[in-house]
């Protein structure tokens, strides 16, 4: 009997788990939709014509903080305790980066494992190009880091670099 009951709840959240997924798929071919907003959206699909940054919805990732370039350049300045991270490819890092910048490509097949390898008591400042890969990794991070402190970079490099912040080579 237990087996049964089992298996029949399972069943059901395998199909609540389906229709979620079903509902994010289609709202994302409506153009009247904000649904492609959502951090999984890609904002290149066809009928999605509006991309929210991370940093625009707070209440998804409660423990990490988007900071402005110039609140995470302070934050560089003054905490011991911080660990910066590029999530780009090492490719693009190669090509400039913040200062004391340690690299974990976002889409390579080891990057989970690297992720659990960190210090939980470590502060955490990412970021990428453009947010969304450093938003996502502050968002991962979140779920052991004891410190609370996992910021990501509000606009990713691009911003950092257009109110002319240093990056070394």
């Amino acid at each position: 009997m237990t087996t049964i009951r089992s298996n029949r709840l399972g069943i059901q959240i395998l199909l609540a788990l389906l229709a979620v997924v079903g509902g994010l798929v289609s709202a994302c071919t409506n153009q009247e939709t904000d649904i492609c907003s959502l951090p999984t959206a890609d904002p290149t699909q066809a009928g999605c014509q509006q991309w929210l940054r991370y940093s625009d919805l707070p209440d998804l990732y409660p423990k990490t903080t988007p900071l402005t370039p110039e609140e995470a350049f302070d934050l560089i300045q003054n905490d011991t305790n911080l660990v910066i991270i590029d999530v780009r490819s090492p490719s693009e890092f190669d090509t400039g980066h913040i200062k004391n910048t340690i690299n974990l490509d976002y889409i390579s097949e080891g990057f989970q494992d690297q992720l659990y390898e960190l210090d939980p008591a470590k502060t955490y400042l990412i970021y990428s190009q453009n947010e969304g890969y450093s938003a996502n990794t502050a968002n991962q991070l979140d779920g052991f880091i004891t410190s609370e402190a996992v910021y990501f970079i509000s606009g990713g490099l691009n911003n950092w670099l257009a109110q002319g912040l240093p990056i070394t080579k």
